[in-house]
């Protein structure tokens, strides 16, 4: 009986060292980026009284941001626009990306829909969402006939 070993964290490292080996074979001046379509990372966090929503958009301004909020989902969308004077250039490197972007997310508690706030600093948006008092279950007294 042939046993046969199998190590697929080692062979996908050898994969990855493959991989990383012909990239370095391209010349320092071409790189090579797959997906570079413009998407903000973002956190949810919250605390006993707000959820906080941040979202790093960096080079974007508030007049290319949109944000809608339906039933508990909120919406982000906007777009981050490429210089002009760019077209005219030729890269060496390119790793920035530009383009439009959507980003949802559900609110995962109830919240107070009238009490949301949003600013823009230093290329992050902050929205904060004050949440909802607790509904307290409503109870029934039935009588038995």
């Amino acid at each position: 009986m042939t046993v046969i070993q199998v190590q697929p964290l080692k062979d996908f490292e050898n994969l990855s060292k493959r991989l990383k080996k012909f990239v370095d074979e391209f010349p320092e001046t071409f790189s090579v980026e797959v997906g570079t379509s413009f998407t903000p990372r973002m956190d949810i966090v919250h605390d006993n009284e707000f959820v906080y929503v941040y979202l790093d958009v960096p080079g974007v301004r508030k007049e290319d941001i949109k944000m809608t909020l339906q039933e508990d989902v909120l919406t982000i969308s906007g777009e981050k626009k490429e210089p002009k004077d760019l077209d005219k250039k030729t890269y060496y490197k390119m790793e920035r990306a530009f383009g439009s972007f959507t980003r949802s997310v559900s609110i995962p508690v109830e919240i107070d829909k009238n009490s949301i706030r949003a600013k823009l600093e230093n290329g992050v948006l902050e929205v904060t969402i004050k949440k909802a008092e607790a509904k307290k279950p409503e109870e029934v007294e039935i009588t038995i006939q």
